[in-house]
């Protein structure tokens, strides 16, 4: 005779024996055993009990999931396998249809196994092993009887099979561990785990599985077991999950009682046969559609936030979703917008943990052969520990500028051989070749534990040496390191991340050991392995219960006493769910079997729709979106079978309704009106957000005043005259001034400063006076500047030798030891492929395609007969102490030029001087990118300063020359090479051609006080006082921007562009009085801003 009682009530409750259970309250211990369905309602009813015991001091009541205790059970049954959890059952099954491929006829027909496939495989097993089935009980079974596919049904018997002999005695899987403690617990087994125990109570659940119906009959025959089912008879429709379960009970011989009072959802909602009158819910019940599920989160914080301020507490509303998980991003978002404190119940996924990436990244890296861009992330990342002295900026443009995109072994001797080959640095601001040796070896040094990770090995053997080198990196230690960024969230956020992660490592080892035994295995499949299982594992931070607003998925939050109930995500397809076919057997396949058929989904959601609604809330806020992008949603069938019985309000909240105010968006708001303050309406509705934002919570002084002064900053960038201290003008600063003052007082300055200064002071202060340097990326082809320093380097190479044979008057007739030159310096830097090897045709041409080396020979035999000049100094330097390849001429002091009683030291290179016969010298500088055709123009304006102000320092250096001449050689393409004079002077014999604007004097270029025609050496005095200017400026604390905005420059080239916070009207319209009234910009760059 069994003790079975099934009380039938409707509406049921999660803790409907809660008064009979506390009555087994005995000294410190409990006499009965409770299950409910959710571990919510299990610390929930712990904590009930624990309260109600006092000063008895109740220690862990035994109340458990029905999960948690048939595992619970097994573990203490005569020698219990271990517990394999469901993650690591995922990774045996894909390395099983993996390596056995060809033994299956179905699932994988030979083929690669895809992740989606494995994970429907996954389900299907894990369901009919919760069922109890062993490969010899579904081999039983009569594929042709029930007629399934032969193969199909085959396959999974066989799969079963495998996984039965994988597992072999020493391991079982947690669904088949709960059906053998179902069918095998004895009472003596049972009385020793529960000494105390006199009944079992059962509430909240609606299905019942075999192993669930085995445990209760085997338990009843010694125990009472008091079961509560939610169950009405008269509205079998929507009872009919439950009506399931309740035949199951009578076939094992439980006494049924019908103990009930229903409500008005429990007798008429979904009942087809028996139509009510409608039933007046419209007090209690709100039925809202909303804009977009955006729109739907921020009336529910909205109508939240009027509920607390009602008086309704926080913790006591609860909001759930259809599809929680489709709403987290946005709840935190908009919830954190309007300031409402919540506890969201969602699993965080793992593999979003940074600290998580961390470890894998170190298998991920090794794998792939250690990709540069990845592997210095990963040295970067907080959690790994490194030496203070590594520098991984100069690291990056070490690599970037070597274009290495692998850091093994190879590729790091490689790097510290090219660091001695770069034949012509930059001086000025490359890298110390001492320090980045230095760098690359300590690189080496912090990789060499990952180059020395088995590529092959054991599953023990991967397991200690992935430990060990956890270790090295500091990863195990993570949490010893001082990181006063991370916030207490957050760090809680990692401990529990990394809790879950060492159980999802451990259990991914045993899975590897279970399939290799012994037997060696590649690094890539422990990667591949750990990789899905933590990506399919997730971690929860402490539960708050009594803490914000509870939200959480739908069958937990029936765990929860909540006051008002917002049930979001009503469309269908969500809920209720899409009737989705079992993909490898079919409903009456399944119904054979006992599983659970697909078209049971909807009575399963009927039955959780209403027992949300009847829960007890006071409140109940039932909401949809309307539209998902452009896509129009159907509204859950639901709402319109509850309209069909009840009256409910229904509501559609305009755009406009206060509701959705939150402070984050009338500070939005406020910012965009406050754009166009001239306008009227605008300005209004600035005021009018300001009121609003007072209204939410009141500002105190500071606030506003601090609010006043962005509005006046605003307005200062955007519309007024001058520069203010928010645009670079930082000459109020005297503390700015001072340091800039002694900082440059006696500098050396290169040509590329000056221009940079000319060209937009702004940037000339982000990138030298603060520092700041855009990202380095890889380049494919060679860069400008890279192209540049090769071309240079060429020429040096090849002029220097024919100035030994006395043969530089003729260059041309040497066109073969040039293109040998240029071979050798493309084969001595470790560049490689396709974009190389077009770089090299570029420069030296083919038969079919002239390349640029070619062509410039041509125009140099041009040149000569039009201007006899001799090529006779090289790379010629001044002000540099480097060992670089320069002329014997050169000279390491700086120059001196003067104007005035003010000083310009100067440091530079000329890439060429040209002499004639009576000494007159003309500068050549070779460029590689494009040149406009008004140069003059340029060095008038003062945005050109390089070939005036080397022709200025000449004589300083050659002293027995005039310079006469300066031009630039463009060296862009074969078909582009030319010679374009900059600034000449008309009155040297030896220049024929002087047709340019840029010979001086000449009628178009006139000094702006007399009139009279500017002479060469008065421009390239004007040159120097430019420079002086712009110095007087850098110390004084002038870093506007560019007053050229629409510059090619600016808008395409500029590092800086995407940080760029310049007002292109404003910059526009100084610009134009600067060429009215120059001194009146000049007084405001350099005074009070208005």
């Amino acid at each position: 005779m069994n003790h079975i009682y099934v009380t039938c009530r409707a509406p049921g409750s999660y803790f409907a024996f809660q008064d009979q259970i506390s009555e087994h309250l005995e000294q410190n211990h409990l006499t009965a055993l409770v299950i409910v369905p959710v571990n919510r309602a299990v610390r929930r009813l712990k904590r009930t009990l624990t309260n109600l015991a006092g000063k008895r001091a109740l220690i862990d009541p035994p109340v458990f999931t029905f999960d948690r205790l048939l595992l619970h059970i097994y573990q203490h049954l005569p020698h219990p396998a271990r517990l394999l959890p469901a993650d690591t059952m995922l990774v045996l099954i894909q390395e099983i249809l993996e390596q056995q491929a060809e033994a299956f006829q179905y699932l994988t027909r030979g083929q690669q196994v895809k992740g989606g496939l494995v994970n429907r495989v996954w389900e299907m097993t894990g369901e009919l092993r919760s069922f109890g089935f062993t490969s010899t009980e579904l081999a039983g079974k009569d594929p042709q009887e029930l007629e399934v596919h032969p193969e199909k049904f085959t396959d999974f018997v066989r799969l079963l099979e495998k996984i039965e002999e994988k597992l072999g005695a020493e391991f079982i899987d947690e669904p088949f561990a709960r059906t053998t403690a179902a069918r095998q617990v004895t009472r003596q087994q049972f009385e020793k785990l529960f000494p105390q125990v006199k009944a079992l109570y059962i509430s909240g659940y609606g299905l019942f599985s075999p192993p669930m119906i085995d445990f209760i009959k085997r338990v009843g025959q010694w125990l009472p077991v008091h079961v509560q089912l939610d169950f009405l008879q008269a509205n079998q429709e929507l009872f009919r999950h439950t009506l399931q379960a309740l035949e199951k009970f009578k076939l094992i011989g439980a006494r049924i009682e019908h103990k009930s009072t229903p409500s008005f959802l429990a007798r008429f909602l979904f009942n087809r046969k028996d139509r009510p009158q409608k039933h007046d819910l419209s007090q209690r019940i709100h039925v809202v559609g909303l804009s977009s599920r955006e729109r739907e989160v921020a009336f529910i914080a909205g109508k939240i936030r009027q509920l607390n301020a009602q008086g309704v507490p926080l913790h006591k509303i609860a909001v759930t979703f259809s599809h929680l998980e489709k709403y987290a991003q946005t709840i935190r978002q908009v919830f954190e917008d309007f300031g409402i404190p919540f506890n969201l119940s969602t699993g965080f996924e793992l593999i979003r943990s940074p600290l998580i990436s961390a470890f894998l990244d170190v298998l991920t890296i090794i794998e792939e052969d250690f990709p540069a861009e990845q592997t210095l992330a990963f040295l970067q990342n907080q959690f790994v520990q490194k030496p203070e002295e590594i520098d991984f900026d100069l690291l990056k443009s070490i690599i970037v500028k070597a274009r290495v995109r692998a850091l093994n072994e190879r590729s790091l001797e490689a790097l510290k051989r090219f660091i001695p080959l770069q034949a012509r640095a930059d001086e000025e601001n490359g890298w110390n070749q001492e320090k980045a040796l230095e760098q690359v070896e300590l690189l080496k040094t912090l990789l060499q534990p990952l180059f020395a990770f088995p590529r092959e090995a054991a599953a023990d053997a991967f397991r200690k040496k992935y430990l060990e080198l956890c270790e090295r990196l500091g990863l195990l230690r993570w949490y010893e390191a001082e990181n006063p960024r991370l916030t207490e969230r957050q760090k809680e956020h990692n401990f529990r991340a990394y809790n879950r992660f060492v159980k999802v490592f451990e259990r991914s080892l045993w899975t590897l050991s279970l399939i290799y035994g012994k037997t060696s295995f590649k690094s890539r499949q422990l990667m591949e392995s750990l990789q899905r299982a933590v990506l399919t594992a997730t971690y929860n931070l402490t539960e708050w219960p009594d803490y914000g607003v509870q939200i959480m998925p739908r069958l937990e939050i029936l765990s929860v006493d909540f006051e008002a109930l917002f049930l979001g995500g009503l469309v269908d397809g969500d809920f209720p769910r899409a009737s989705v076919k079992d993909i490898f057997f079919n409903d009456r396949v399944r119904y054979e079997l006992g599983l659970v058929a697909s078209e049971e989904l909807l009575d399963q959601d009927r039955f959780l729709f209403y027992q949300l609604l009847d829960g007890g809330a006071s409140q109940v806020y039932l909401t949809y979106p309307q539209y998902q992008q452009e896509e129009a949603l159907v509204p859950s069938s639901f709402l319109a079978d509850l309209q069909d019985v009840a009256l409910v309000d229904w509501q559609q909240p305009a755009d406009d309704d206060p509701l959705f105010e939150n402070e984050q968006k009338l500070w939005k708001e406020f910012g965009l009106n406050l754009q166009w303050i001239a306008n009227p309406e605008l300005r209004q509705g600035a005021i009018e957000n300001l009121r609003l934002l007072r209204a939410l919570q009141p500002q105190n002084e500071t606030l506003l005043k601090n609010l006043i002064d962005q509005i006046r900053i605003s307005l200062a960038r955007s519309m007024g005259g001058a520069f203010s201290e928010y645009e670079g003008n930082l000459s109020l600063f005297t503390v700015v001034t001072d340091a800039l003052r002694q900082k440059y007082a006696r500098h050396t300055w290169s040509v590329s400063r000056l221009e940079t200064y000319a060209r937009c002071p702004m940037q000339f202060f982000l990138r030298y006076v603060l520092k700041i340097e855009a990202p380095a990326g890889m380049e494919e082809e060679l860069t400008p500047l890279e192209r540049g320093q090769l071309l240079h380097t060429i020429l040096f190479r090849f002029y220097s030798e024919l100035k030994e044979i006395g043969q530089q008057d003729q260059p041309w007739r040497f066109a073969d030891r040039l293109l040998a030159i240029a071979l050798e310096e493309f084969a001595a830097l470790p560049y490689s492929g396709l974009f190389w090897e077009m770089e090299k045709l570029r420069f030296s041409g083919n038969e079919r395609l002239k390349g640029i080396l070619p062509a410039f020979l041509e125009k140099e035999e041009e040149r000569a007969a039009s201007m006899p000049f001799l090529p006779q100094n090289f790379e010629l330097s001044f002000g540099y102490s480097g060992d670089f390849p320069a002329d014997p001429q050169s000279i390491k002091e700086a120059v001196l030029l003067k104007s005035g009683d003010q000083t310009l030291r100067l440091q530079g290179r000329i890439d060429r001087v040209d002499l004639d016969e009576h000494g007159h010298a003309a500068i050549i500088d070779y460029k590689t990118g494009s040149v406009g055709s008004g140069l003059i123009n340029e060095i008038n304006e003062g945005r050109l300063l390089q070939i005036p102000l080397y022709l200025a320092a000449l004589p300083q250096i050659l002293p027995k020359c005039t310079p006469v001449y300066g031009g630039l050689y463009s060296l862009k393409s074969s078909d582009e090479v030319q010679l374009k004079a900059a600034v000449a002077d008309r009155n040297c014999p030896s220049l024929h051609d002087s047709s340019t604007r840029a010979f001086l004097p000449n009628k178009n270029l006139v000094d702006e006080n007399d009139g009279h025609q500017l002479t060469f050496n008065e421009m390239l005095n004007r040159s120097v006082a430019f420079a002086l200017a712009y110095i007087g400026q850098i110390q004084n604390g002038v870093f506007h921007h560019t007053l050229n905005p629409g510059d090619r420059f600016c808008e395409s080239y500029c590092e800086y562009r995407r940080m760029c916070q310049k007002v292109r009207g404003k910059l526009e319209r100084i610009a134009a009085l600067q060429k009215e009234k120059p001194e009146a910009v000049q007084q405001n760059n350099g005074g009070e801003s208005e």
